[in-house]
This record gives C-alpha cells, structure tokens and sequence, in this order.
C-alpha cells in the first residue's frame, strides 16, 4: 500500500508539441467515507430480541459487534443486556481478540452468545468471530474465520482475520435469524438502513431473534 504523504512520484503530461513537459502533482483520491446501519427483531411472539448490534465510534476508528444470544425471549435478552458493558471497554488502540476477551468476560453467567467484532481503521478491517455470524461482502472479499465456542461459556483459541476496504464494497453482517439465501447483491443497490429493514421485512426466520449490520464504504 502506498502510503501518499511519502509518495513523491508525479505524474508528467507533454501539452503541445515544442510546449515541452509540464509537472503535475500526484492525483490524490478523497478518502473512503463508511456508512454503517443495523436493525435488530425479536422472534414473532417475543416483545424483547436475544440479538443485539453495538456501534461505537472513537476518532477515526469504529467499531461493529453483532452479538446473538442462545435461545430467544428474556434470558437471550439478558445476554444483549450485559454485553452493552462493552462500550465503556472499547477503546481507539484495543484490538479484535482483546474485545472479544471483554466480550467474553461480561457474559460470564448468562446462556452465552455467538458473537462476531470488526474494527474498522481507514479502510482496514479487522474482525474475530465466535459462533454463526455471518458475512456476506459485494466488490470484495473478506476471509472470515470463525472459531467454535459460546463467547460467555466457552471461548476458543481466537484468531483474527483481516481485508482492506475498496470503494464500492458492500458488507452484511448477519444473525443466524437470516435466510443465508437472501438476495444481498440486489439490497446492495438499496441505502444501508433500507438494505437492513428488506432482509428482516423479506428474509428473517419468524422462529428466531434477527439481526443485520450493512457497511458501505464509497
């Protein structure tokens, strides 16, 4: 990756013949601006949601956490609760493993959860998953790993995975209250809060809690 406030290369276009060349300074492209929303249901019949989206943002970091407690109703809910302890344990320098480790630590006690952290940091993604949180991505990859466990109950031998942001690119991240089949490519097209309301008006799983984050990154 080129890092522009040591790149000295220009760029040299001659304008007519006998004009000789003239030098233009390096083009500089607008940085990616991110543009994230979520919506969060509880099973038909349930008034509360086991599932549960964090967003935080610290100077030029933010971060994402999509938790899934086991179950549904009000002890899944009590999950979604305790892992709102989290926001006053982010920080701009802590790292994917490390949040999931508070992660784990805060829900000590209760059913557990599946669980999946992204860090975003001018375009690099870093992310650790616990459990079935899904990602699906359109105009790039992200090579998701996710360890078996129960974040809560029983927490695996982490490993973090990570992928530069392209503009364009499109990410969901997702419950397993979410039809895996769902047309992501095609909601794409949509702003990010509408993507997220047509998966859970469209594509949830009445008999589960439901969750989605959309990142967008132009």
């Amino acid at each position: 990756m080129v890092d522009r406030a040591q790149d000295k290369r220009v760029a040299i276009s001659r304008s007519r013949p006998g004009d000789g060349f003239i030098v233009l300074p390096p083009s500089e492209e607008p940085p990616l601006r991110e543009d994230l929303a979520f919506a969060v249901r509880p099973r038909i019949g349930e008034s509360v949601s086991g599932d549960g989206v964090l967003v935080q943002h610290f100077g030029g970091v933010t971060w994402l956490v999509v938790v899934d407690g086991l179950g549904h109703g009000p002890p899944a809910h009590e999950v979604v609760v305790r892992a709102g302890a989290l926001t006053e344990a982010l920080s701009a320098e802590l790292r994917t493993e490390g949040a999931m480790g508070l992660l784990h630590d805060a829900l000590r006690g209760t059913r557990g959860a599946a669980a999946m952290v992204f860090r975003i940091h001018e375009g690099a993604i870093e992310g650790c998953a616990v459990g079935n949180i899904e990602v699906r991505t359109i105009g790039a990859q992200i090579p998701m790993v996710s360890r078996s466990g129960v974040v809560g109950k029983r927490l695996p031998a982490l490993r973090a995975f990570h992928s530069n942001a392209v503009r364009g690119m499109r990410a969901f991240v997702f419950s397993d209250g979410i039809s895996r089949r769902a047309p992501f490519a095609d909601l794409a097209r949509l702003a990010p809060q509408a993507a997220c309301d047509a998966l859970l008006d469209g594509h949830r799983h009445d008999h589960d809690d439901s969750s989605v984050a959309a990142l967008y990154f132009d």
